[in-house]
């Protein structure tokens, strides 16, 4: 999407950002809906964390933000990997197609890069990725490395997904 999110504090604890504004005399505001259970976020913080803290590892809190960073890390090359499979396969539009792409090269394409080509494929043809799941990825996967010579897979939005002739348009048909 070309945004780049820095997230500086992602590693510091909410007692050591506290301590320092009080120690700068810098005033905060404090976003209220934090305080409550009626969001899946806050039941997870103020109670399935700390339980599993004191329950099965201490340090869980340390260890889930090394796995974001590695993930985070894995994906940053995983969309590096697909922007390059996705300018190599692409082919110039025709008819109703958004976006075609030549399915040879798709086919060559490790499953996590592709799954990723397709992601944005779909998002550049629907001005969004809302609604598309990883049951849908996995279908076009299925049909890109399938023998049939033509298949269909209707997506959220309207948007078809059309494999033939060694093609795979993305469309995005009119709606009503």
């Amino acid at each position: 999407s070309g945004i780049s999110v820095i997230r500086p504090l992602l590693g510091v604890t909410k007692k050591d950002i506290l301590l320092f504004l009080k120690k700068a005399r810098q005033p905060y505001c404090r976003d209220r809906s934090n305080e409550t259970d009626a969001y899946t976020r806050n039941r997870l913080r103020r109670h399935l964390l700390p339980k599993l803290e004191r329950e099965y590892n201490p340090s869980l809190k340390e260890s889930l933000a090394s796995l974001g960073q590695i993930f985070g890390a894995y994906h940053r090359a995983t969309e590096a990997k697909a922007a390059k499979v996705f300018q190599n396969a692409l082919l110039p539009a025709k008819g109703l197609a958004r976006l075609r792409f030549c399915v040879n090269t798709l086919k060559k394409t490790h499953d996590e890069i592709l799954a990723e080509v397709l992601f944005v494929a779909f998002g550049r043809t629907r001005g969004g990725r809302s609604g598309l799941g990883f049951n849908h990825i996995q279908s076009i996967v299925l049909a890109l490395k399938s023998s049939e010579g033509f298949l269909t897979i209707c997506l959220p939005g309207g948007v078809l997904a059309r494999k033939r002739d060694g093609v795979l348009e993305f469309i995005d048909t009119p709606k009503k």
